[in-house]
């Protein structure tokens, strides 16, 4: 099932939530605010639309725990998150609570998107992971070249590829990913 996932911060922009599901092929709305919850409901159930609704208090920790608590429970949904016009510390909050359970959606800024994994945090990387990264670049290259590079055995490079294809940093043809060329870029800067 696909759920949107919408942010109300004022019952101004209530009207606002109902845009998206016409254009886009979601399943449910999840409305997570903390204007009167009330008129959301009321005004989603005379649209005919499946909903759920997360109650919020104005401040970072509620939100993020709140939204971490009902994407956990519901973590087999396929989410999209609407992200625009949205107030800074919401955005944050709800970016925070996707990041830390691992669960993945597509977070919709205006004018792009980006995939959670895309720029989730990698499992603790080892020495042997940071120096594949720090080879990699945008031209072909070979396990055997890699391994040569980085001064490793050729099945303990393999390995080091597969966490690192795992972690989604690098795709099976051993380029970097958005993700990977963001650790890549603070890697060489650090």
């Amino acid at each position: 099932m696909k759920v949107l996932i919408e942010i109300i911060f004022s019952s101004q922009n209530i009207v606002d939530i109902t845009v998206p599901i016409e254009v886009t092929s979601v399943d449910k709305i999840a409305v997570v605010a903390f204007s009167d919850t009330g008129k959301i409901e009321e005004y989603l159930s005379r649209k005919g639309v499946k909903y759920d609704v997360i109650g919020v208090e104005d401040n970072f920790e509620h939100i993020a725990k709140r939204v971490a608590e009902y994407i956990s429970k519901n973590r087999d949904e396929e989410y999209l998150v609407n992200l625009i016009n949205v107030p800074t510390m919401f955005v944050i909050a709800t970016i925070t609570a996707f990041l830390l359970t691992g669960i993945d959606a597509e977070l919709v800024f205006p004018y792009q998107s980006i995939k959670v994994k895309e720029i989730a945090p990698p499992a603790r990387l080892e020495k042997d992971h940071i120096e594949i990264i720090k080879v990699i670049g945008d031209d072909y290259i070979t396990l055997p070249e890699i391994a040569k590079k980085v001064r490793l055995p050729i099945t303990t490079a393999w390995r080091r590829l597969n966490d690192l294809i795992e972690e989604e940093i690098i795709t099976k043809e051993y380029k970097l990913t958005r993700k990977g060329r963001i650790l890549k870029a603070a890697l060489i800067s650090s």
